[in-house]
């Protein structure tokens, strides 16, 4: 009993300098604790571009009633990157039809580099169906508007885990989605490294997102 009295005074006891480092422990201690109880931190965000399809529309329905006066648009397509990786050549296609030559469509690809429309023209068989036009009044959410809805539901989280092998492209389209026919625009992102992907499908007259399905699902 004595001897353990003994030590117990000699540990109270000890010089300085061994108590100092003793209290060096104790704060390395409590701030790993500390950190280990701080909250996760947030998603980083990434930074993304898309050319704006509502402010080239004009220009192409132009192009497009040169081709058919009653030429209307059933599909368009357009790419968006990340920032810095590629946004300044990123192309944008629109795809009209027409009731007079129901077996041709018109696709006008924009091309930033020389601000102009290249066209191209394909021809279908009679029994091809023709694609639901597309009315402007139906797509008020513009392309770099459902780009920033897609971003918040998810896309930045996936970019941010995301290698720089990536596919990252939309589409304005009109069809059925969960039963019920609407227009709608299908963002979709692609990392072909770790073979992951998200698809997201918005409305393009409210911006909702009505569908979290890719096509072939």
């Amino acid at each position: 009993m004595r001897r353990t009295t003994e030590t117990v005074g000699a540990l109270l006891a000890a010089r300085p300098s061994q108590q100092g480092k003793c209290r060096v422990l104790l704060v390395g201690c409590l701030a790993l604790l500390l950190l280990g109880c701080s909250p996760a931190r947030p998603t980083e965000q990434v930074a993304v571009y898309t050319a704006s399809v509502r402010a080239l529309y004009p220009q192409a329905l132009q192009v497009a009633r040169e081709w058919r006066t009653d030429a209307y648009l059933v599909f368009v397509h357009t790419d968006f990157a990340v920032a810095g990786q590629g946004e300044k050549n990123l192309f944008s296609t629109f795809t009209f039809s027409s009731l007079t030559t129901p077996a041709f469509e018109l696709t006008l690809i924009y091309e930033p580099a020389t601000d102009s429309f290249e066209t191209s023209l394909s021809g279908y068989g009679p029994e091809r169906r023709l694609r639901l036009a597309i009315a402007e009044d139906e797509w008020p959410v513009d392309s770099t508007m459902a780009l920033e809805i897609a971003q918040a539901s998810g896309g930045a989280d996936f970019l941010s885990r995301a290698s720089r092998n990536l596919s990252l492209h939309m589409s304005l389209e009109k069809g059925p989605v969960e039963g019920t026919q609407v227009t709608y625009w299908l963002v979709y992102y692609a990392d072909w490294t770790k073979l992951e992907g998200l698809c997201l499908t918005i409305h393009a007259g409210t911006g909702a997102v009505i569908s979290r399905k890719c096509k072939s699902e």
